[in-house]
């Protein structure tokens, strides 16, 4: 994906068990990523979701979600931020 692309912030967890329950609460698997980082020396797994080509598309996309996902309140992310945050988990 382009780093001059964005995605979906939907959620941050600490665990991969945490991630697959997130999965099976809202029904989401499909253009759903998910990449570890590290911040603040805790290990971090963020969940996003899809790719687009604008900051603004992405945030448009926020109301195709079904509502209990919106309620979580996603945020655009751009691809060059997740590139920088998968680098420190290595």
């Amino acid at each position: 994906m382009s780093p001059r692309s964005y995605t979906l912030q939907l959620a941050a967890v600490n665990s991969l068990q945490e991630v697959q329950n997130f999965m099976d609460r809202y029904s989401l698997t499909e253009t759903l990523y998910v990449y570890p980082t590290v911040r603040d020396e805790v290990d971090w797994y963020i969940v996003t979701y899809d790719n687009y080509p604008t900051i603004q598309l992405a945030r448009d996309a926020v109301a195709t979600l079904p509502p209990a996902v919106q309620a979580l309140g996603p945020w655009a992310k751009s691809l060059s931020q997740v590139q920088r945050e998968i680098q420190r988990a290595k």
